[in-house]
């Protein structure tokens, strides 16, 4: 385990803090780490929920060609599961 964290931090990390990323003002994190508590199934080991300006934003963001490029050392250094899901607001 601690090899994919090397490749994660030594290699994810700073290319995630591309320009399309970093810049993005389409997205606001709502939580990032952050202790846990089982209430049913394993948990995570860290999660990030993130909340985007609309559907459609965080599609485009995860189909550009700079995101696409991360995924082959993304799948190497991680264990990643993403989902984006349309909701309502109150």
């Amino acid at each position: 385990m601690r090899g994919k964290w090397t490749r994660y931090r030594k290699g994810y990390v700073p290319r995630i803090q591309c320009p399309l990323w970093v810049n993005n003002r389409h997205r606001e994190f709502i939580v990032r780490g952050g202790r846990t508590f089982v209430v049913n199934g394993a948990p995570p080991k860290r999660i990030a929920v993130i909340r985007w300006d609309s559907y459609e934003k965080a599609q485009a963001f995860f189909d550009s060609e700079t995101y696409r490029q991360l995924i082959s050392l993304r799948d190497k250094s991680s264990n990643f599961r993403a989902f984006v899901i349309e909701g309502a607001l109150n």
